[in-house]
């Protein structure tokens, strides 16, 4: 039976992502550059909501940490909160929530991409290295151990040509120049 249950959810999986990327291709008819993007994070959001335990929700906005020091991007796009660790402090709330979210309660953060780019990857790594530098406000005493905050990047295109190196080599020599610089 597991079997079939395994098949199911991949099959299921499959065909979200399936009509993801076709919501996605009807998206370039929107003019605005913003509100392009701004939709495909709704459109990521809506496939991933379905999929998350009860206490997880999607919401974009700024992350703050116990001293209330924001990232220096201020809008992300999609964050992936526990609302049982700490509530978000909304400025609009609904089914894709936005505000200020405690660092603490942050479990991923994802930034949306309509086309990657190296400049795209450059600047994923830098915000990914930003928020590994927050303070949580969780203590020793707690019973949930919190690590930080997972960095996802999801893109629906590319800039890479088929005979370039891949976009997993590229993030890595991203975050190899990134390592270099901070360690000379």
């Amino acid at each position: 039976m597991a079997d079939n249950s395994n098949q199911y959810i991949l099959n299921r999986l499959r065909s979200d992502a399936a009509a993801l990327l076709a919501r996605s291709q009807v998206e370039e008819g929107v003019p605005h550059a913003g509100t392009r993007g701004r939709f495909r994070e709704l459109l990521s959001d809506n496939m991933m909501s379905p999929w998350l335990p009860p206490y997880v929700a999607c919401g974009t906005g700024m992350i703050l940490d116990r001293c209330s020091q924001p990232m220096a991007r201020w809008q992300n796009d999609i964050i992936l909160y526990d609302r049982s660790l700490a509530p978000p402090m909304l400025a609009a709330a609904g089914h894709a929530p936005e505000g200020a979210f405690i660092y603490n309660s942050v479990l991923a953060r994802i930034e949306v991409k309509s086309t990657l780019t190296a400049t795209g990857v450059e600047e994923f790594v830098a915000s990914s290295r930003e928020i590994s530098n927050l303070k949580i406000t969780v203590g020793k005493e707690s019973a949930r151990p919190y690590i930080g905050a997972m960095n996802l990047l999801f893109s629906f295109k590319s800039d890479l040509s088929g005979n370039e190196k891949t976009e997993f080599q590229r993030l890595t020599e991203s975050i190899d120049r990134k390592s270099t610089r901070l360690n000379s």
